[in-house]
């Protein structure tokens, strides 16, 4: 079976895990997360990094840390991995499932900002979590005017959009914090594992103070807060310094391939790739197209699947979500709509996840490649 998305490993990684276990420091103690974070906070631009256990922990310790609680509504787009929303929930908080935009696959700002004001006097949204949604790019630069405006704290889900930038800036360091995720499918990974940045030297130390349980003395045991047990350990951090070692040719790669696979898809009737906006550079952790035609969506993938490679569908849009309360998601003038016409149920509907992995053969992108072209024909 062609693998959707395989980690990228070898010498160096064994070097790093031979050196952390050589230190004698395995778990959280230790200099090699302090190094990691160092090492990924001047990669992607930012003043501050606080690793983690997951991305899932980045996310909710940092709205945590915010403040975000009872009483508060958060904005989420409705397509999206359910850990954008667990933390939310986790928080005590309202979430707020707002519809994407079809030329970005990400939150529909003009949805947000007719929201917010609708919202200026009664229930105001607190915070927004903008997921970049594949890799692909929220206009963080709108995001931002409309955060200015209405007084908005913005944590950016990041977790799959490592290495994509918007005007030269990486994902994940144009809001109030980013959250990073280094899952075993990443561009990066630690195995398992999580990331906030941060430019506010402030909100870094009460991350990195809560995620340790919020101990006040090393010696001790007294905690001034609730905390949790969120630190990433040091074998994971080890993995990590060893891909960043390698990071740059990852990316490249996959964009390489991304690349390979445009050229065919562009000339596919019936499907669409992933969008790209002016100003963006995208990292592709997810090469993935669109069938205009939804109904020959699960036919596609059956037959994908029986040529041995390993596509999937799209998330489930979150309304649709067997655990999530209907009333998240409410009519609105643009888009968040409960009937098949909302865009997110449009996406998820007819889309498809293809083979992305860095190290993918040129003989299996062709496979890839000749099992589309023989569907699309039979379209």
């Amino acid at each position: 079976m062609i693998p959707l998305s395989e980690p990228v490993l070898g010498q160096a990684e064994k070097k790093w895990i031979a050196k952390c276990l050589r230190s004698g420091f395995v778990s959280s103690a230790g200099p090699m997360v302090t190094e990691f974070e160092s090492r990924f906070a001047a990669m992607v631009g930012s003043k501050w990094a606080v690793a983690t256990s997951s991305g899932t922990a980045a996310l909710h310790v940092t709205l945590h840390a915010l403040g975000i609680g009872s009483g508060d509504s958060v904005a989420v787009p409705d397509l999206t991995f359910v850990a954008s929303l667990n933390p939310v929930l986790f928080c005590g908080a309202e979430p707020l499932l707002l519809d994407v935009d079809p030329a970005t696959w990400c939150m529909d700002l003009a949805l947000l900002r007719s929201l917010c004001a609708s919202r200026r006097n009664s229930k105001r949204i607190k915070a927004v979590v903008p997921v970049h949604l594949y890799g692909c790019a929220c206009d963080m630069v709108e995001l931002r005017r409309i955060a200015l405006e209405y007084d908005l704290l913005i944590v950016e889900d990041a977790t799959e959009a490592l290495g994509t930038t918007l005007h030269g800036k990486q994902l994940g360091t144009f809001g109030t914090a980013g959250c990073f995720s280094f899952n075993g499918n990443k561009l990066l990974t630690t195995g398992a594992g999580g990331m906030v940045v941060t430019d506010s030297e402030q909100l870094a130390a009460k991350i990195r103070y809560l995620v340790n349980q919020a101990r006040d003395n090393p010696v001790f045991y007294l905690h001034g807060a609730m905390g949790f047990n969120y630190r990433m350990d040091s074998l994971s951090a080890a993995l990590g310094i060893a891909q960043l070692t390698r990071f740059e040719t990852i990316l490249r790669r996959k964009q390489a391939i991304a690349a390979r696979y445009n050229k065919v898809v562009r000339h596919l009737p019936g499907l669409q790739s992933l969008p790209v906006q002016n100003g963006v550079t995208h990292s592709y952790w997810m090469y993935s197209v669109v069938l205009q035609n939804v109904t020959r969506r699960d036919a596609w993938l059956k037959a994908l699947n029986k040529a041995n490679i390993a596509a999937r569908p799209f998330f489930h849009p979150l309304h649709r979500q067997p655990y999530v309360n209907s009333r998240l998601w409410t009519r609105g003038p643009r888009g968040a709509r409960q009937s098949q016409q909302g865009v997110s149920d449009i996406l998820a509907a007819g889309g498809i996840n293809l083979p992305s992995s860095a190290g993918l053969k040129k003989n299996d992108q062709d496979t890839v490649l000749q099992c589309l072209q023989t569907l699309a024909c039979r379209t």
